[in-house]
Order: C-alpha cells, then sequence, then structure tokens
C-alpha cells in the first residue's frame, strides 16, 4: 500500500471525506496531494497572523506569560505559576 492510500485511508477512518473523493473516481494520489496544499494554505494564514514572542535565556518574562495564560485554562490553576516556570525551563 502506498504513503497515498494509507493516507487517504486514516482520513476515511477518521470521518473525513476522502472516501467521497475515492467514490467519484480520484486517485489517493491527487487528495493526499489537495490536503497537503490545504495544509500549506492553513500554515501560510497562520503565519501572517501570529504573534511573535521574543525571549532569551536571561529574558523570559514574555515567555513566562504564554506559559501561564496556556496552563490556565487547564486544571493546573492551584499551582500555576509553578507549572509555568517549569514549561519556561524546559525550553
Amino acid at each position: 500500500m502506498t504513503s497515498h492510500s494509507q493516507y487517504c485511508r486514516a482520513l476515511i477512518s477518521q470521518n473525513f471525506y476522502p472516501e467521497l473523493l475515492l467514490d467519484r473516481g480520484l486517485h489517493p494520489r491527487k487528495i493526499s496531494d489537495g490536503f497537503e496544499i490545504a495544509c500549506k494554505v492553513a500554515c501560510d494564514n497562520l503565519e501572517a497572523i501570529c504573534d511573535r514572542v521574543e525571549f532569551s535565556a536571561s529574558n523570559t518574562k514574555e515567555l513566562l506569560e504564554v506559559a501561564r495564560t496556556t496552563l490556565s485554562s487547564k486544571i493546573v490553576t492551584r499551582c500555576l505559576d509553578q507549572m509555568a516556570q517549569i514549561a519556561v525551563q524546559i525550553l
């Protein structure tokens, strides 16, 4: 089985619509190429709208704020500062 066929099979198992495309006679290669193009467009758009967080080993203040914001919606709110510090230290 080719990688394109495996890719389409994985998409079908996740209830994506490639099964409809396969039923119409599209080759798995064309379907996977289309998803790769869509992925590139999505990534390019995300790159265009993203914010950059500048940090260095000696200046982690903004990175720490990003970690705190991300973790604040999780269950770790009781020890948020400690978990944020651990996340920043790992980087």
